[in-house]
């Protein structure tokens, strides 16, 4: 499982030991991804590129961050997606554009029953596709100077 959170967060013990509870449950490791994380199995440096390779072949991934979210959700990855006051606006927004809700947990002891959930991703696809489209559409009128 990928883990993909600041460093400074994701460093609670309740949420530490769910995590890797789970993990060792399921017979996984734990890999934190662009972040130093010293509980979990490895720690990977990356680069850009290659976060997104990381992401796109985690079993899932476990973040509490927008772009996190966002990566995953263009890679067609399982996630489970922690929401913090801090964050809770953006998350909420970006997950509920895409029919992911249903990702979001309260408490790390619901992992599992996130992991479960299948993710339509066809259907996710088609409302990336027409945002992609809604956006071009914006910028052409805006360098054109259209009002549209």
């Amino acid at each position: 499982m990928a883990v993909y959170a600041y460093d400074s967060r994701m460093n609670d013990p309740e949420e530490v030991d769910a995590i890797k509870a789970y993990a060792k449950e399921k017979g996984l490791k734990v890999y934190s991804i662009g972040f130093y994380h010293k509980w979990a199995d490895r720690n990977i440096n990356v680069s850009p590129l290659q976060l997104l390779g990381w992401i796109k072949n985690a079993a899932f991934v476990i973040t509490d961050t927008f772009h996190g979210s966002v990566i995953s959700i263009i890679c067609n990855s399982k996630l489970v997606v922690k929401v913090r006051e801090s964050n809770r606006n953006k998350l909420t927004s970006l997950l509920g554009e895409f029919d992911l809700s249903d990702r979001t947990i309260e408490s790390f002891s619901e992992i599992d029953d996130v992991v479960q959930k299948e993710i339509n991703f066809d259907h996710v696809n088609q409302l990336l596709a027409q945002k992609q489209k809604d956006s071009l559409k914006y910028l052409t009128n805006a360098i054109e100077g259209k009002d549209e």
